[in-house]
């Protein structure tokens, strides 16, 4: 489309090398947002608006059920209301649905539940008519479906959809050539797998516990008899195409990512498992982590024929009229089994709601230490009255720290707590690492993220991500005096670095005032930091983004505070030893760390509420703009905190400290209320 205000395709390719159920799939693992426009073979152009993953408004020239048919079906209406109401639509030219709101007295559950309906019905459409040889093009971030300005669509269930559009829309060559890629390969479903999104039928049901944590070859199981040979071929492929399944001798992918249909990249093996995706509306969440659960039939039927969304309105809202038939287009899976009830899946919340409050402790130390009034300066001036011997050695200019501490008794002034050759702070070290890792899994919900993913996470950012940021401190340093005019990304990567460097500068010189200390802090400091340690969580979530809010909130904390603790090594050898109190070491090691995991826990929750912001972005400086707009606060709150301890604020950068944790507990509040319908799913 080259028309005036739309975006120019990001990604364009054909059916038949990325089937429309792949590309609905990958929609959904990157949470994308934009248009799909289809081109048929015979000049027909269709629309799907995808919202947060999940197609929620369909433009289409094939022949679907009307708004007045959906409504009907459901027993919102009677056939009298729906013909009487159809024939007002002629002469006031109102929407139907729109009418019938008013008219029928629609609740808000059964218009949006028409509207749902609507849009599954639309994609079935799509799948049963679209040829292979139909082009599709991606335009990110804009609604080509939309004929309404407000009008941004109810999202649907891409689950549901994928298994219908199995049986009923003729696409058994498309599985076919998905599934001759396994070869011999085996496939199995893990323990902790939850299938009762699909909406299967009860006989699969059944069948999909025969792959539970156990690999078979697809023969094996067509030979089990437990479903004909045509069902188990639908089943393995959703499952499969959803990554749900476990390919023999591949195991869980690792984090690099599929092929991506959306650079018309035909996929070279059958797609890989990475944790079930489940969906609410337009709220996601992995669930990797769960427990294998227990089945049972809840009392009330589901209407033949209806997506999920749909039937769960029509049995929740008032008696209907008088039942009526599906009418021919609407017409599905000759059966469809009640719902599923979990009934042994553990709540999300395994621990009381704010327990996580306590993790502001960690804060202590540093409120202790603002009644302390021995200073550096008191303590030497003693040590060297006690020894008068040292003074003209002290007074020496330029005197390397080595030799300055070295000539000390025992290598210490007065009160400080390890000599200055000491390596007790790595035994520091190690202990903190130990006991926040046990605090943040002991506090805080994982969530989707497992035990590795925080461990991964800490120790990229503790030994690479530190790497990194001193290579960018050390050029930034070097090319200080240096003014080249190099073109480009080139040049525009010089002079961002020449700007951290200079930052840098502002915020040490003891010169500079509040106001040019703060912006130094902030774009030298806070900048460098809070990117650092978002790293393994923007990685995550450009290439896979299967961990959930609770999950990100965790995999954040981890990355955080093993920054603190490799910067709280640094800050010990370099600045502490031989001339700090105990006291210094116990902020370091305890409140430093803490604020570090609780800024880049920040970044995580802003991550993982946007990661529409890491995909479909034309050009690389909009994109770096955009994770500057996710790390902003937590930089900001970064750069406040450190200039007031320079200013010698210590009771303003304690409330500086506070209000970060304040701002993380209000981010998991709104995380939390934001996905409560996915939590209510899982109680």
């Amino acid at each position: 489309m080259a028309q005036d205000g739309i975006p120019l395709a990001a990604a364009t390719g054909t059916l038949t090398r990325t089937p429309l159920g792949h590309l609905v799939v990958y929609m959904l693992r990157r949470r994308l947002e934009g248009s799909i426009v289809l081109q048929g073979t015979v000049g027909d152009e269709h629309v799907v608006y995808f919202r947060a993953g999940a197609p929620a408004l369909v433009k289409t020239d094939f022949v679907v059920p009307s708004m007045g048919e959906i409504a009907l079906s459901l027993g919102f209406i009677d056939q009298k209301m729906h013909d009487e109401t159809l024939q007002a639509v002629g002469r006031s030219g109102i929407l139907h649905l729109e009418l019938l709101r008013s008219v029928a007295r629609l609740s808000i559950e059964q218009f949006e539940a028409c509207l749902k309906e609507h849009v599954f019905q639309s994609m079935l459409a799509l799948f049963r008519s679209l040829p292979a040889s139909a082009s599709y093009a991606f335009h990110p971030e804009v609604n080509l479906a939309s004929t309404q300005e407000d009008d941004s669509g109810m999202p649907v269930d891409p689950y549901p959809l994928l298994w219908r559009a199995a049986c009923t829309a003729n696409i058994d060559s498309e599985i076919e050539a998905t599934l001759g890629r396994l070869e011999k390969a085996t496939v199995e479903l893990p323990a902790d797998a939850v299938v009762d999104d699909f909406a299967f039928g009860r006989k699969e049901l059944l069948a999909v516990e025969l792959l539970r944590g156990k690999a078979s070859s697809l023969e094996a199981l067509i030979g089990t008899g437990a479903l004909d040979e045509l069902q188990w071929k639908r089943v393995v492929y959703v499952l499969l195409i959803t990554r749900n399944l476990l390919v023999g001798g591949l195991g869980r992918p690792s984090l690099s990512p599929p092929a991506n249909p959306l650079r018309s990249q035909a996929p070279k093996r059958a797609a890989e498992p990475e944790g079930l995706v489940r969906i609410s509306g337009s709220l996601y969440e992995a669930a990797k982590d769960m427990g294998n659960p227990a089945f049972v039939t809840a009392p009330k039927p589901v209407a033949d024929g209806l997506s999920e969304a749909a039937a769960r309105a029509a049995v929740t809202s008032r008696p209907p009229p008088e039942p009526r038939t599906l009418p021919p287009a609407m017409h599905g899976v000759t059966s469809r089994p009640p719902p599923l009830v979990l009934t042994s899946v553990p709540p999300p919340e395994s621990r009381p709601r704010y327990l996580y409050f306590a993790f502001a402790a960690a804060l202590a130390p540093l409120l202790l230490s603002l009644g302390e009034t021995d200073s550096v300066e008191r303590r030497l001036a003693e040590t060297v009255r006690r020894h008068p011997e040292l003074a003209q050695r002290l007074a020496q200019p330029g005197l390397p720290r080595a030799e300055l501490l070295g000539a000390l008794p025992d290598g210490r002034i007065l009160g400080a707590h390890l000599a200055w050759d000491s390596h007790a702070h790595w035994l520091y070290a190690a202990l903190a690492a130990m006991v926040f890792l046990g605090v943040i899994v002991a506090l805080f919900d994982r969530g989707t993220a497992r035990l590795g993913d925080i461990a991964k996470a800490g120790v990229f950012t503790g030994t690479a991500g530190i790497a990194l940021l001193l290579v960018v401190q050390s050029i930034a340093t070097a090319t200080s005096a240096v003014w080249v005019s190099p073109g480009g990304g080139l040049g525009v990567l010089f002079y961002l670095v020449k700007f951290i460097g200079y930052s840098y500068r502002s915020a040490l010189d003891p010169d500079n005032g509040m106001l040019l200390s703060f912006l130094g802090f902030t774009f030298g400091v806070g900048l460098c930091e809070e990117l650092i340690k978002a790293l393994p969580l923007l990685w995550h979530y450009r290439r896979e983004g299967t961990l959930d809010w609770r999950g990100a909130t965790v995999v954040g904390l981890g990355s955080g505070a093993a920054f603190g603790v490799v910067e709280g090594i640094f800050y010990s050898a370099d600045h502490y030893n031989g001339v700090q109190g105990a006291g210094m070491y116990l902020v370091r090691f305890v409140s430093c760390v803490g604020l570090h995991a609780i800024w880049s826990a920040s970044v995580g929750l802003a991550i993982e509420a946007r990661q529409d912001l890491l995909h479909g972005v034309r050009g690389s400086h909009v994109w770096a703009a955009n994770v500057l707009r996710l790390i902003a606060v937590p930089m900001l709150l970064h750069g406040l905190y450190d200039t007031l301890l320079k200013r010698g604020m210590d009771g303003a950068a304690l409330v500086a400290a506070l209000f970060s944790f304040g701002w993380l507990a209000w981010l998991i509040e709104r995380s939390r209320q934001q996905n409560a319908s996915v939590d209510m799913r899982r109680a």
